[in-house]
């Protein structure tokens, strides 16, 4: 396989204040779709892919990016070719190639995972009308880019689902258009039909918001549209939501459904410059419960300002706002959208249990509305 490197331009969001994007990554190359033969003048069909792969370089202030390795890289490329499963090559004793026979997929292949883009609405956002602010974006994988995201926004999304304080659909926003508001990417503006997102459902209707959700969120609730084409059908999506709750120090979530949950340490949510994790590991816990929630909020990270035997300096404090627990790519493993507030400004990173329910896996970061 031969590779090439280009970089791509766009913004990234500094966890204290807006600021540049750093450059991603993108790789392309050719993928063998058939065994090679090493008899002459035989053509060997090729496809050529290109996909975004990341794993860990650095960045400049200190962030990590994500880049996979070699290895890594060819299993991406292969599976966004549609070849995970094709021909296998393998050397005999002489040396020649030796084409294998494809192994049947199993009927307990994992389900197919829906691109979806994932925003925020704030019902008076866009110069005091709806809009909608995109943030990641999932199509053969979790992308953040301002560029690629802005970009799927304009061309495949048209109607977002909007989840409520309480994990049900709050209403339904109908893109008519992008606008510029001083995000590093585009916002959609249009209509929205339904309830306040910090007000949950009634059956009377007219329940009072949450006050804990308007001083998280200014009213704004996490918007989601499919982008699949030729799935699009002018319905906003439909998609399975968990919950949260806290325990002590502790943030406890049921991942994958078991109905065993996972307790993560929300100090570890923060690194060392107060940047949302990496990762997140899973702490062992024994007949911990707690009443769960769609959203949770005002999670307090104290923070010395780097001086380890100073006490807490609340310049320094991150307080984190889960949005929601909710499986938006519908591979049956939930992931879990988390807003860090500072004192300038706010972020919303997303964590998804990529391989382990016991190890959330940062998939992006992005600008919502401040």
């Amino acid at each position: 396989m031969r590779f090439r490197q280009r970089q791509i331009a766009g913004a990234k969001h500094d966890r204290r204040s807006p600021g540049p994007k750093w450059p991603a990554l993108v790789v392309s190359g050719n993928v063998h779709a058939m065994p090679l033969d090493g008899e002459v003048g035989n053509p060997v069909a090729r496809r050529v892919i290109e996909t975004v792969v990341i794993s860990h370089f650095q960045l400049p202030g200190g962030r990590r990016g994500r880049l996979l390795g070699p290895v890594a890289a060819i299993a991406a490329l292969a599976a966004a070719a549609g070849i995970g499963c094709g021909p296998k090559v393998h050397m005999n004793g002489d040396d020649d190639p030796v084409a294998l026979r494809a192994a049947p997929v199993g009927k307990t292949a994992a389900p197919r995972a829906r691109g979806v883009l994932l925003g925020e609405m704030c019902p008076q956002g866009a110069a005091g009308r709806p809009g909608v602010a995109p943030l990641l974006v999932r199509g053969v994988g979790w992308s953040d880019d301002a560029d690629e995201v802005g970009s799927r926004l304009e061309r495949d999304a048209h109607t977002f689902g909007v989840y409520g304080v309480d994990g049900t659909r709050a209403g339904v926003f109908e893109v008519l258009g992008v606008s510029d508001v001083g995000l590093p990417q585009p916002v959609a503006i249009g209509s929205y039909t339904g309830r306040a997102a910090c007000a949950p459902a009634s059956d009377e209707g007219g329940a009072p918001e949450d006050p804990a959700c308007l001083r998280a969120t200014g009213g704004c609730g996490l918007a989601v549209a499919t982008i699949d084409r030729g799935s699009q059908d002018g319905q906003a999506p439909t998609i399975p939501v968990g919950t949260a709750c806290v325990s002590g120090d502790a943030l406890l979530v049921d991942l994958d459904g078991d109905g065993a949950t996972e307790s993560f340490p929300i100090a570890s949510f923060v690194d060392a410059v107060r940047a949302p994790a990496e990762e997140v590991l899973a702490a062992p816990v024994v007949g911990v419960s707690c009443d769960g929630r769609f959203a949770v909020y005002n999670l307090p990270v104290a923070s010395t300002g780097g001086e380890p035997d100073a006490p807490p300096d609340p310049r320094y404090t991150v307080v984190l706002d889960v949005l929601g627990v909710l499986d938006l790519d519908g591979d049956g493993r939930r992931e879990v959208a988390v807003a860090f507030r500072y004192p300038d400004g706010r972020t919303l990173a997303l964590y998804s249990a990529l391989s382990l329910s016991g190890r959330l896996e940062l998939v992006g970061e992005a600008v919502p509305w401040q």
